[in-house]
């Protein structure tokens, strides 16, 4: 069987493949996707924190048991976007980083004690001593892309 084709019908044009230019995400772009890496992490090891370590070791306890994980998550995120250039040198666009990530995790963190425990009860939970811990950890993360910029990743060979 045999399809004609009429004069009017366009002929398949075949394009020479050539990669498209990178494009460079923008700061705020960067910052969101490095906020919800820290914000899937805190919420995967939050639980864990609340569930198992702290009544165990005592709710402030657990939060430096948590922080060092928190602390390689935020280096491997930081990484892996310099290794994709996602972010570039400047210290601008790494500020911006940091701080649009930190902002979402705060965001993400207080709508999700509200949700769970109530209005005053999640602005409560930020003055306590476990939670102005999580609120250094959260500088931490707002500064990490600044931090990095300073000691670049060495290869290993």
């Amino acid at each position: 069987m045999t399809i004609s084709r009429s004069p009017d019908t366009p002929q398949a044009v075949s394009l020479p493949l050539v990669p498209a230019r990178a494009v460079v995400p923008t700061p705020w772009i960067a910052g969101i996707a490095y906020g919800v890496a820290l914000l899937a992490c805190g919420w995967i090891l939050g639980p864990l924190r609340v569930l198992l370590a702290a009544p165990r070791m005592g709710p402030f306890a657990a939060v430096f048991l948590e922080a060092p994980l928190l602390i390689a998550v935020m280096i491997l995120a930081v990484r892996w976007m310099d290794r994709r250039n996602w972010i570039g040198g400047r210290r601008r666009d790494r500020a911006a980083m940091g701080l649009i990530g930190a902002c979402l995790v705060l965001v993400g963190e207080g709508a999700a004690s509200f949700l769970m425990v109530g209005s005053r009860a999640a602005l409560n939970s930020f003055v306590t001593p476990t939670g102005l811990a999580g609120l250094a950890l959260l500088g931490v993360a707002a500064l990490a892309p600044l931090i990095l910029l300073a000691w670049p990743a060495r290869r290993l060979r």
